[in-house]
């Protein structure tokens, strides 16, 4: 799973294991080693939640999305799926990387 941060966006981009991951185990998640004291983690969650919902606890960002609406997107044609916070404003973004040996 590939995470980039750019101006009030999130956008995860899930290679095929990402998202047979996803599926199976419900969540799926990774973390950046920014010094030996500091991790920063990222998760994507599927939940019954009816909406999705963007938590962050000091240095981890997690997303719980709707599993209907995840295994929708999944098993449509559709790369992007996309998700507007309104307060504070942000986009939350979640790709399917059809060529995931791309670096």
């Amino acid at each position: 799973m590939k995470l980039r941060l750019s101006k009030q966006n999130l956008r995860f981009r899930l290679n095929p294991k990402d998202m047979t991951e996803l599926t199976e185990k419900k969540s799926v998640r990774d973390q950046i080693h920014i010094t030996p004291e500091i991790v920063w983690g990222y998760n994507l969650t599927l939940t019954s939640v009816l909406s999705t919902q963007v938590f962050s606890k000091g240095s981890h960002v997690e997303v719980q999305v709707p599993e209907i609406e995840f295994l929708n997107w999944l098993a449509s044609q559709e790369i992007e799926w996309n998700y507007q916070q309104h307060e504070p404003p942000l986009l939350v973004c979640i790709e399917k990387d059809l060529k995931p040996n791309r670096i």
